[in-house]
This record gives structure tokens, C-alpha cells and sequence, in this order.
């Protein structure tokens, strides 16, 4: 039979505890990496209607406004 006293039992469960956040640390950092944010992709756009200024994406040649969700064909900047 396997006898675990108290102190080694709490040791147990804190490197087990301490091993899964390093798991889920690990694993954010590889997934926030792969998720390369590139500005220079990006444009600024302006709202005709509300002149709400928001970006969009360069190859974009229509825009919706996320606040009043009018279409967005010119006012680039």
C-alpha cells in the first residue's frame, strides 16, 4: 500500500497545481504568438454619418460603421 503523509500530500498537490498553470501559461504564450497584429495591414476609416473614426483592413473597399452601421465608401484617410 502507498502512504502519502500530510506534508508530502500538500507538496504533491502544489507541484501538480503549480505544473498546470505553467501548462496553461505555455499555451497562452503559443497562442497569443501566432496572432501576429500587423498596423501597417490597417486603415483608418470615418463615418460619414456619425463621424465615428474606426479601422478597417487595407484591402477593405467597403466599410460598415460598428456604431451606426451605415456603409463607409469614402471618408478614408
Amino acid at each position: 500500500m502507498f502512504t502519502l503523509s500530510l506534508q508530502g500530500g500538500f507538496l504533491l498537490y502544489l507541484l501538480l497545481a503549480m505544473s498546470g498553470l505553467a501548462a496553461a501559461m505555455v499555451q497562452d504564450y503559443i497562442r497569443s504568438r501566432n496572432q501576429n497584429w500587423q498596423i501597417s495591414g490597417e486603415k483608418i476609416s470615418r463615418c460619414n454619418s456619425c463621424n465615428l473614426t474606426f479601422i478597417v483592413g487595407r484591402t477593405e473597399t467597403i466599410a460598415r460603421c460598428p456604431r451606426c452601421h451605415s456603409l463607409c465608401t469614402k471618408g478614408r484617410l
